[in-house]
């Protein structure tokens, strides 16, 4: 999300300082580092929504040097994040099972 949103209009929604592989690590070692961790990625999603005006929904953004509308490029990712919560309520259940 960080990737994706931060300077969300004006600079490469892809940016070079991502470390994808890193992703997959066991990096957050805490409940309340995963809770900052969630809470930044969501702050960065609403801030850079909130800074979209009827002259910048217009726009264009790039993903990977692909032009796209504002709306092309949010759509596809609210879709995709709404895929990650349902895997995270299925292995909820998954570890509390009847609980």
């Amino acid at each position: 999300m960080m990737s994706r949103w931060t300077d969300f209009l004006i600079a490469d929604g892809e940016k070079e300082w991502r470390q994808r592989d890193l992703e997959f690590e066991k990096v957050i070692k805490s409940k309340k580092e995963l809770y900052a961790k969630w809470s930044q990625g969501w702050n960065c999603l609403f801030k850079a929504l909130n800074e979209i005006d009827d002259d910048s929904i217009k726009a264009y953004v790039y993903i990977r040097n692909q032009e796209h509308t504002v709306i092309e490029a949010i759509n596809p990712q609210l879709s995709h994040y709404s895929y990650h919560i349902a895997q995270i309520v299925d292995i909820g259940r998954m570890i509390k099972g009847s609980e």
